[in-house]
């Protein structure tokens, strides 16, 4: 258990979820095609979606506790 290394093991988050499933951002509900044998590429925007969303939810975050 435990987060491994790239050669193929699961991470220790991966062996909660649903089989074949992956949550890219949970607070999003967003759910799609299970990642682990994936391509970097997929792994990059993937990465690249997920903090784009972040950074969004962040910005509402901050105008709310201004306002």
């Amino acid at each position: 258990m435990g987060n491994v290394t790239a050669d193929g093991a699961r991470t220790e988050a991966l062996e909660y979820l649903p089989p074949a499933r992956e949550s890219l951002l949970p607070s999003d509900g967003r759910r799609g095609e299970d990642p682990r044998d994936a391509s970097a590429e997929f792994g990059q925007e993937a990465v690249k979606r997920v903090v784009e969303r972040m950074v969004k939810e962040r910005a509402k975050l901050l105008a709310s506790s201004e306002a």
